[in-house]
């Protein structure tokens, strides 16, 4: 079981997680060039196993480094050859908006601790007999609006699901949370805001996994009979419900699937996940 949240506590550090992870996708990749497809498969088994305990877990850093994991996974599927069909299921089963909503109710119990405990988060050095008597007066006022913090922050959470993510305005969001808080909630901490662009990353990365599926299975069809042809076709976006994702044959027997809508980086210099998201490919090279 994990423990309560509280904000004093040592946040985990995942530093060496990363590292492993990037090791095993290079090294699949590496195989997959030698054509040893087998030992290239038992990296990413082992890669995909790892980052299903992380998901697992509450933390919103957990969920921000499952995250570019799964991404990075996402882009070496598409390199490696012969697949078992099973990874087809496998990149959908999972649904990172659901982690990261779990994240942020956990996230929104943080924040109101460190409300709670401002004053002693700031001074953890012994108190004055005045000092101790004016804390007194103001507990009852910080753990009121922690209370009022951490109710606000999960009403508006609850409201994410039934949000396209394509097109979910986290700035806008935001605002919102900010204007819901109690108008004598003077404690509008910064770290009460900008969890709700993560959700948003984490629907970016369900279209990545919707691409990588979709490919997977074209490239399936045509390895398993060559003179399979790819049609050219709109299907709905699982993901997003306003998307397609069109799928062209060209004469020269190349084939590629885009993304219909296209997704915007929160700022023009933020680093991230960069869409319409295409893929091209020749059947003769699969």
């Amino acid at each position: 079981a994990m423990p309560s949240p509280n904000a004093a506590q040592v946040r985990p550090t995942f530093v060496g997680f990363v590292r492993l992870q990037r090791l095993l996708v290079i090294d699949a990749l590496e195989k997959n060039r030698l054509g040893q497809t087998e030992a290239a498969i038992a990296d990413l088994e082992a890669s995909w196993k790892l980052n299903q305990v992380l998901r697992d877990r509450p933390e919103l850093s957990s969920q921000v480094v499952a995250l570019v994991v799964a991404k990075t996974q996402a882009g070496t599927l598409r390199k490696i050859k012969q697949l078992p069909p099973v990874w087809q299921q496998r990149l959908m089963e999972h649904d990172y908006r659901q982690s990261f909503l779990v994240a942020l109710n956990w996230e929104s119990w943080l924040v109101a601790d460190s409300i709670r405990n401002a004053d002693v988060l700031a001074q953890p050095q012994p108190l004055a007999w005045s000092q101790r008597f004016l804390s007194s007066l103001r507990q009852p006022y910080l753990r009121l609006a922690a209370l009022d913090a951490a109710d606000k922050m999960r009403q508006a959470y609850r409201s994410l699901p039934q949000q396209d993510s394509c097109r979910f305005d986290a700035p806008a969001f935001d605002r919102g949370l900010d204007t819901s808080l109690a108008a004598w909630n003077n404690e509008r901490e910064a770290t009460l805001f900008g969890f709700a662009q993560q959700w948003r990353t984490a629907g970016f990365l369900m279209v990545d996994l919707e691409l990588t599926q979709k490919v997977l299975k074209t490239k399936a069809a045509i390895a398993q009979s060559p003179a399979t042809s790819v049609s050219s076709t709109r299907r709905p976006s699982l993901t997003c419900p306003e998307a397609q994702w069109i799928y062209r044959v060209s004469p020269d027997d190349a084939w590629s699937i885009t993304f219909s809508q296209v997704l915007k980086r929160p700022t023009p210099e933020a680093k991230g996940l960069a869409l319409p998201l295409t893929y091209r490919a020749k059947a003769q090279k699969l």
